[in-house]
């Protein structure tokens, strides 16, 4: 028999343990550590597989992750690419913009020139329209004047032609008159003188010019 001693809180407490119980200890001890052993390779074994599988897992895992990286990587370069592209017409538009934008205000700054020298040159043609109108009324004036003093010398020459030809009638006339008077009077002396033969060349000559 053994006594086995323990000190538990300050008590002595005394374990009588037999043979037998040491035997059936023995046993038992033996069952637990043989089935330790056992659950300790079950564990291991698990372990390994557990490790298998989370080492093919983490290969699966590593080659999705390489194929999803590289379809990222693609898609991230059509993406940029895109992107670029993008950007690039966004430039190139906006440079268009820019040009048009500039040509747009030249052509605008030449029109507001243009517009500007339009407006001097109407302003100088309407003034040399004004001008000329101007010269034109004073010659439709000048000329309804000329006209006007034209027709009244006109008619005073007229009026002095007429008054001239009456004038050199009538002088005329008195003169033919005095003439004849006097011829007359010659004749009527001559026939006193020379008798009645005369008398007769005075009467043909008198009816020849009209007496």
């Amino acid at each position: 028999m053994i006594v086995c001693m323990a000190v538990t809180d300050c008590v002595v407490v005394v374990v009588y343990v037999t043979s037998s119980h040491l035997v059936c200890s023995a046993k038992l001890l033996n069952e637990m550590s043989d089935e330790s052993k056992k659950r300790d390779r079950e564990y291991q074994i698990r372990e390994a597989d557990r490790l298998k599988a989370v080492g093919d897992d983490a290969a699966a895992l590593d080659q999705d992750t390489v194929k999803f990286f590289s379809a990222e990587m693609k898609q991230h370069e059509r993406r940029f690419h895109h992107t670029q592209a993008v950007r690039d017409k966004i430039a190139r538009y906006d440079e268009d913009l820019q040009k048009k934008h500039d040509e747009l205000n030249r052509q605008i700054k030449e029109y507001e020139c243009e517009v500007a020298e339009i407006q001097r040159l109407q302003a100088h043609f309407d003034a040399v329209d004004a001008e000329e109108a101007a010269i034109a009324a004073e010659q439709t004036a000048v000329k309804l004047r000329r006209d006007r003093v034209l027709d009244q010398e006109r008619k005073r020459h007229h009026a002095a032609v007429l008054i001239q030809k009456l004038f050199r009638g009538f002088y005329i006339k008195e003169k033919e008159k005095a003439r004849r008077a006097k011829i007359r009077e010659r004749l009527e002396a001559k026939l006193k003188r020379d008798g009645m033969s005369w008398c007769l060349v005075v009467f043909g000559w008198l009816v020849c010019v009209g007496c």
